[in-house]
């Protein structure tokens, strides 16, 4: 029944000349990224807030990519206080969605519970209009669980070279552990997650930076054992 009112929803606004690629949803904040937290210390959480910057009420729903999240970690996210454990089946058709006002907000809280498991997990979430698919924003938050969850600079990682910082369109990071690294991710200066790259698994990394605003970003490099910052500058 839901699928066939979605079905109809669409219908309707191509009916009626709706866009269906006007954007309604954006993050008005967001913590800092990545989460520390240690094996044993409960629930980590971060937050973040979600605005409707349309004219209608927006019934918001989600999707997850789970694809980095450690085996033993359990992750949720709630909606104000409507919380929804996820799971690898979760299927979005099996819930409505939660309803947004007009320049209305709500709470984004999402968790993990480590279960005394050490490792890092990220997760995508794609929040949407139930209503409207294609208007839709990603979410993603990282959780580095470790008893020791300091973030390194690079610099302490031997023989590893970045550049050119600054630069315009493409940084380079060179160097033996570059190989060992599992996640690659670019933060702006405000602690939200910009881009995500896919690791090389040789010793030299390539990350594309054209598109990005000028200004100042950090790279976290996570490898099994340990997570690393490249602070790097994008200029045009």
């Amino acid at each position: 029944m839901k699928n066939q009112t979605l079905a109809l929803a669409a219908a309707l606004m191509l009916a009626f000349g709706v866009d269906a690629s006007a954007q309604s949803l954006k993050l008005d904040s967001q913590d800092p990224q990545p989460v520390k937290a240690t094996p044993g210390g409960g629930t980590a959480t971060t937050h973040a807030q979600l605005r409707n910057v349309g004219s209608g009420t927006v019934p918001v729903n989600f999707r997850a990519d789970l694809s980095r999240v450690v085996d033993g970690h359990n992750v949720s996210i709630c909606f104000g206080d409507l919380c929804y454990f996820v799971f690898p089946d979760d299927n979005p058709a099996d819930r409505d969605g939660f309803d947004v006002l007009p320049d209305g907000t709500t709470d984004l809280k999402a968790q993990l519970s480590p279960g005394g498991i050490e490792g890092t997990s990220t997760i995508t979430y794609t929040l949407f209009n139930n209503g409207n698919p294609g208007d839709s924003l990603q979410y993603t938050v990282t959780f580095v669980i470790g008893n020791a969850t300091s973030v390194r600079e690079i610099g302490e990682a031997s023989g590893v070279r970045v550049g050119p910082n600054p630069a315009t369109g493409i940084v380079t990071i060179q160097g033996d552990i570059i190989s060992t690294v599992i996640g690659v991710d670019i933060y702006d200066a405000q602690g939200s997650i910009v881009r995500s790259v896919m690791p090389s698994r040789t010793s030299t990394l390539t990350l594309p930076v054209n598109g990005l605003a000028a200004g100042s970003y950090h790279v976290i490099l996570t490898t099994d054992k340990d997570v690393f910052r490249a602070p790097i500058t994008v200029v045009h």
